[in-house]
C-alpha cells in the first residue's frame, strides 16, 4: 500500500515517525543565500494600497485592473508579459486616480494664485521622488515637466497637472519593483545588495503592503538601512504602526484562501444569513485574528493555530451564537465556545472550503496537508469521477466519504486528506457549528497521517495542538512567509537563509522573529545581477 500511495505522488504513511528534517539543506560555506529575483509588478492590492498613501484616493483599483498572478498562493505578477490590454487597464487606473487626487493638499503651492511652470516644477520635485520611490534625477523630473508643458497651454495648470500625475503612474518605476535593477560592474548571476531604496521599498511592500513612507525613504538615503541593525530597526517600527496589521491580514488571507470568499456562493435557500455584509464579517475576522495575536498578543504560532477567542465585527455574534459584553468595543476580544480552536476553525476559513449546499471533509483537509504541510498533491486520475454524490438518506457525509475512499484510483490521496478533514465535521457549508449531520451525531474523530505528529485526534482543538507541536508544519509556514515577503517559490540557493529563518521561529519563537530573521536574510537584502 505504501508503494501505491507512492506511485499516485501523494506520501506515504511510513512506519515510525523520524525527526522531521527540512528537504532544502544549507551548506554553511555558501558565501550568501539568494535565489533569483523575477521582474515583479505590483498586485492591485499594493496598487490600491499605494495611490491612496501618497495621494488619499480610494479609487477601486481591483475592479479596473482585474485579476492577479498567482505565485504559490499569494499574489505575484512576475510571470505572464504585459500585453495591450494591461496597458490600457494602467492607463484607465491612472486616469481615475488623477482625476480623483485633491491637488490643494498635494501640491506645494496655491494652485489659486500660483500658476506656471515654477509651481509646476516644484511639484514634480516634491512629488516625483514618491511615487517612484527613490530620488528622481534632472533628466526625469524634465520628462515630466515636459508632460506638463504640453498640456498647460490648452488644458490649464490644474489639468495639466493631473495628467502629470497620471504620467507618474504609468512609469515603470511606479508600476514595477525596483529590485530588479541591474548593478553596476556585477557579473550574471552575481550575488549584489539591494540598492538602499529598493531595499526601503521591498520592505514597505512586505511589512505594510504599500510604498514607503518618507521616514524610510529618508533611512535609505542616509543609508541607516544597510546595517543588520539599522533595518531591524526600521521593521521593528513599521510592525508597531496600525499598517502592518493590513499586510499580516493579506498574508493570512492569502495563504488560507479566504481572500476569494466574496467569490463564494451558498444556497440561499440553506444559508439566508450568508449575504454580502456576513462575507465581509468573515473574511474580516481571519485577518484581524491574525493581527491581534502576531502583533498584540504572543505571536506564536500555537496561540494562531488553538485559541478559543476572537476579534469579531457585530454580525458575527449571531453567526458564532454569542451575546456581546455590555462594555464591548470594536477590536475587542471575544472567546468562543468548542468546538472554536484556532484559525482553521474561524468561519471564513470553513466557508471557503466548502461547497454551495454542505461542508467538505476532503476540501478543508486538503488545505490543511497542502498549505499547512505544504505538500503537493497531484490531480485526480483523469477516468475518475471526482464529483460525489450528496449523501443517501440517514447517510452522513463521512460515511459517504468514507464510501468514496475506498475507490482504488481515489483511495491513495484521499486516505491521508479526508482524515484530517474529519476534523472539521462539525461545521455546515457557512462554517457554523452542527452537532448533527443528516439526523446522526457528528463523529468528528480522525487521524494525522505522512507527518512528524502522526496519530489520532477526536475533533478540531485536538487536531489544533497536534499541527501546533509540528516541526514540519513551522517549517511550512517559514516557506509560506518567505515567498509572500519576495513574491517567489523558494529554490535551493535560499536555503541557508530559509534555515535561520526557521531555526529563530523553532525555538519556539513569535512569528514576528520569523518576519524579522526574512527581513535580515541573504535573500531578502541582495538580489542575483542580470550581468
Amino acid at each position: 500500500m505504501i508503494l501505491f500511495f507512492g506511485l499516485l505522488g501523494c506520501p506515504a504513511s511510513p512506519e515510525a515517525d523520524p525527526p522531521f528534517e527540512p528537504e532544502l539543506q544549507c551548506v554553511p560555506s555558501d558565501p550568501a543565500s539568494a535565489g533569483d529575483t523575477p521582474l515583479r509588478r505590483l498586485t492591485a492590492g499594493q496598487y490600491h494600497n499605494a495611490v491612496a498613501d501618497l495621494f488619499g484616493v480610494d479609487v477601486d483599483i481591483p475592479e479596473v485592473l482585474g485579476a492577479d498572478e498567482t505565485v504559490g498562493t499569494f499574489t505575484s505578477n512576475s510571470v505572464t508579459p504585459v500585453s495591450q490590454i494591461t496597458v490600457e487597464q494602467y492607463v484607465l487606473a491612472a486616469e481615475a486616480v488623477a482625476t480623483a487626487v485633491d491637488l490643494d493638499t498635494l501640491a506645494p503651492c496655491n494652485l489659486l494664485v500660483e500658476e506656471g511652470t515654477d509651481c509646476a516644477q516644484r511639484f514634480v520635485r516634491d512629488v516625483s521622488p514618491r511615487v517612484y520611490r527613490r530620488p528622481t534625477s534632472d533628466a526625469e523630473q524634465a520628462a515630466l515637466m515636459e508632460v506638463y508643458d504640453a498640456f498647460a497651454a490648452d488644458r490649464g495648470h490644474v489639468r495639466a497637472l493631473r495628467v502629470v500625475v497620471g504620467a507618474m503612474l504609468q512609469t515603470p518605476w511606479f508600476l514595477y519593483h525596483s529590485d530588479y535593477e541591474a548593478a553596476p560592474g556585477a557579473g550574471p548571476g552575481e550575488l549584489v545588495p539591494l540598492e538602499p531604496h529598493a531595499l526601503a521599498s521591498r520592505l514597505s511592500f512586505f511589512l505594510w503592503n504599500t510604498t514607503p513612507d518618507d521616514a524610510l525613504l529618508q533611512a535609505a538615503t542616509e543609508g541607516s538601512l544597510s546595517t543588520v541593525p539599522g533595518l531591524t530597526e526600521h521593521a521593528l517600527r513599521m510592525l508597531a504602526d496600525p499598517r502592518a496589521a493590513r499586510a499580516i491580514g493579506d498574508f493570512h488571507l492569502q495563504w488560507l484562501g479566504v481572500d476569494e470568499l466574496p467569490d463564494v456562493a451558498k444556497d440561499p435557500d440553506l444559508f439566508p444569513a450568508y449575504d454580502t455584509a456576513l462575507q465581509a464579517a468573515l473574511r474580516h475576522e481571519v485577518a484581524d485574528f491574525a493581527d491581534d495575536v502576531i502583533r498584540h498578543g504572543d505571536g506564536e504560532l500555537h496561540t494562531l493555530l488553538t485559541s478559543t477567542s476572537t476579534v469579531p465585527s457585530e454580525p458575527l455574534f449571531a453567526f458564532y451564537g454569542i451575546t456581546p459584553p455590555a462594555d464591548w468595543q470594536p477590536g475587542d476580544r471575544i472567546t468562543l465556545a468548542e468546538p472554536r480552536a484556532g484559525l482553521l476553525t474561524r468561519g471564513g476559513v470553513l466557508a471557503r472550503h466548502a461547497h454551495y449546499q454542505r461542508g467538505s471533509i476532503t476540501l478543508r483537509g486538503k488545505l490543511v496537508r497542502e498549505d499547512l504541510f505544504c505538500q503537493e498533491l497531484p490531480d485526480p486520475p483523469p477516468d475518475v469521477d471526482i464529483t460525489l454524490p450528496p449523501p443517501s438518506a440517514g447517510q452522513t457525509s463521512r460515511e459517504a466519504i468514507e464510501a468514496h475512499m475506498g475507490i482504488g484510483g481515489c483511495a491513495g490521496c484521499h486516505s491521508q486528506i479526508d482524515p484530517i478533514g474529519f476534523a472539521f465535521e462539525g461545521f455546515d457549508a457557512i462554517g457554523q457549528a452542527r452537532t448533527h449531520d443528516n439526523g446522526s451525531p457528528i463523529d468528528a474523530t480522525g487521524e494525522l497521517l505522512a507527518t512528524d505528529v502522526d496519530g489520532p485526534f477526536d475533533g478540531p482543538a485536538q487536531l489544533a495542538e497536534q499541527l501546533a507541536g509540528s516541526r514540519q508544519l513551522q517549517w511550512c509556514v517559514t516557506r509560506q512567509w518567505f515567498r509572500y515577503a519576495l513574491g517567489r517559490i523558494e529554490e535551493p540557493r535560499d536555503a541557508c537563509s530559509l534555515h535561520a529563518a526557521f531555526d529563530a521561529f523553532d525555538r519556539p519563537a513569535p512569528l514576528r522573529e520569523l518576519i524579522l530573521e526574512i527581513v535580515t536574510s541573504d535573500a531578502f537584502r541582495h538580489r542575483r545581477s542580470d550581468g
